[in-house]
């Protein structure tokens, strides 16, 4: 399983939106993939918004094209000097 275990984060923003039935439904399925793995079930809006936040968490191209933009460098990575 590639989804790390939530982590309990600053207060939620709302977000509505659709998904088509199939993803919904692979959605549910991998809600119980994480029950099955870390013993604790989580609920269908909060299985996405983890699923997202780690997605955005993880893709390189997003954080260095933030760096580039100055919105905050990430917390996990060093500046380009300490890396040299």
């Amino acid at each position: 399983m590639k989804l790390r275990p939530r982590i309990e984060a600053e207060p939620p923003k709302e977000l509505r939106f659709r998904l088509d039935s199939g993803t919904f439904q692979e959605l549910e399925l991998y809600g119980q993939l994480y029950a099955h793995e870390y013993g604790e079930a989580i609920d269908t809006p909060t299985l996405a918004s983890e699923i997202l936040r780690q997605f955005l968490a993880g893709d390189r191209a997003f954080k260095t094209w933030k760096r580039r933009r100055g919105n905050g460098a990430d917390a996990d990575s060093e500046p380009d000097e300490a890396r040299a």
